[in-house]
C-alpha cells in the first residue's frame, strides 16, 4: 500500500514531537503505526501548526503525577504517539486568527492504554490552564460510576500537585465538583 504524502502540517507535527522527546516532555515508545482510523488534519488559508500551545499542556501534566501501576507517584509524560495523534493536532492547529480549529475530539483507545487519565488531565488543563475565563468542563458518561473514572483520578491528580492543590479546591458538600480559584 503506497502512503500518502505528509502534509506541511504533519511533517511539522512529527518534528516537533521529535524535539520534545529530545527535551524530555514526551516518552519515546518507538511505535511506527499510524492508528487504524483517523480523520484528516484540517487545511485552509491561514491554518497552521503552532508549537508553543502544545508546549504548554505537555508542561501542565509534567506536574501532574501518576496515580496507579508501575509509573505512580511519577510526572505524567504523555507518550509519542499521545502526542503525535490528539495533543498537537488539537491543541496546535490554529487559524488564522490564532483560535483552536479541532474543537471536538473523539478517540477510541484500546483497554488499558490509558484513557482515562488522558481525559483526567485533559479535563484539569482544560479547566484551569487553558486561558479561558468561566471554563467549565464535564465527565460524562453511561452513569455516575462510571465518569467517576475520569473524575476522581482528575481531582486526586490535582491534590497531588502543590501547584494545582493551591489553585483548586472541592466544593464543599459536593464531591463531584471541583472549584477553580483563580485569586490563590
Amino acid at each position: 500500500m503506497v502512503q500518502p504524502r505528509a502534509s506541511s502540517i504533519e511533517r511539522q507535527i512529527d518534528e516537533a514531537v521529535a524535539d520534545w522527546i529530545e527535551q524530555g516532555l514526551v516518552e519515546a515508545t518507538g511505535w511506527e503505526g499510524t492508528p487504524f482510523l483517523r480523520s484528516p488534519l484540517p487545511r485552509g488559508r491561514g491554518i497552521r501548526f503552532e508549537r508553543e500551545p502544545v508546549e504548554r499542556v505537555l508542561k501542565f501534566f509534567r506536574l501532574l503525577r501518576q496515580l496507579i501501576g508501575r509509573w505512580s507517584g511519577r510526572p505524567f509524560t504523555l507518550l509519542d504517539w499521545q502526542v503525535r495523534y490528539l495533543i498537537a493536532p488539537v491543541f496546535g492547529i490554529r487559524n488564522a486568527k490564532g483560535f483552536r480549529v479541532i474543537r471536538t475530539v473523539w478517540f477510541e483507545i484500546p483497554r488499558k492504554n490509558g484513557k482515562s487519565t488522558i481525559c483526567s488531565g485533559l479535563a484539569l488543563y482544560l479547566f484551569g490552564a487553558d486561558r479561558e475565563p468561566g471554563a467549565q468542563v464535564y465527565c460524562a458518561a453511561g452513569d455516575k460510576n462510571q465518569a467517576g473514572l475520569v473524575f476522581a483520578p482528575a481531582r486526586d491528580m490535582a491534590a497531588a500537585s502543590p501547584e494545582l492543590a493551591k489553585a483548586l479546591s472541592e466544593v464543599k458538600g459536593q464531591a463531584q465538583f471541583l472549584l477553580y480559584l483563580a485569586d490563590r
